[in-house]
């Protein structure tokens, strides 16, 4: 089946904190590729994105992508590996830079039904706390010589995480 080219959930995965950006790389399909004018150098493509299952539009950077979306080697229905991007967050507003790709095929037609990926998603998405990390109690020995005063006698122990600079004060 064509959905499986793809990553499922893969756009909104872009967005979760914990997702890292230097080792996920999702492939998704490229719907539709449109020139936006910066008013300052070439200008970048907007690209509308999809997962089969979201879709959203991302814009591309970097002189290798608009060579080859220029060329017509990354076109409309590409199937890509995102090799690597950047997520930013800008008045509450989310939106993913893509700054490399890898073109993996070149479908016919859309893949799958994918819907508009919304803000609430991604906010949804953003607030996702991490899996929990399993704590670990670790009791030390040291054989009752940490903390003795200069007379011998044992001295206050005290917890590191209550310790305070200005406790003698």
């Amino acid at each position: 089946m064509a959905q499986d080219l793809l990553t499922t959930n893969g756009i909104l995965r872009f967005f979760n904190p914990a997702t890292d950006a230097t080792t996920y790389k999702p492939t998704v399909q490229i719907n539709a590729i449109k020139k936006c004018a910066t008013g300052i150098g070439p200008g970048k493509n907007k690209l509308l994105v999809s997962d089969g299952t979201h879709f959203t539009t991302m814009l591309s950077v970097g002189e290798d992508i608009d060579k080859i979306i220029a060329d017509d080697t990354v076109r409309k229905n590409a199937v890509v590996k995102v090799e690597r991007y950047s997520v930013s967050n800008t008045n509450n507003k989310h939106f993913c830079l893509i700054l490399e790709i890898t073109i993996l095929s070149y479908p016919e037609q859309r893949i799958g039904n994918p819907v508009k990926l919304t803000e609430e998603l991604i906010q949804a998405e953003v607030n996702k706390t991490p899996a929990a990390v399993n704590s670990v109690s670790t009791t030390f020995s040291t054989g009752g010589l940490a903390g003795a005063t200069p007379g011998g006698t044992p001295g206050n122990i005290y917890p590191i995480q209550s310790l305070n600079p200005y406790q003698n004060q």
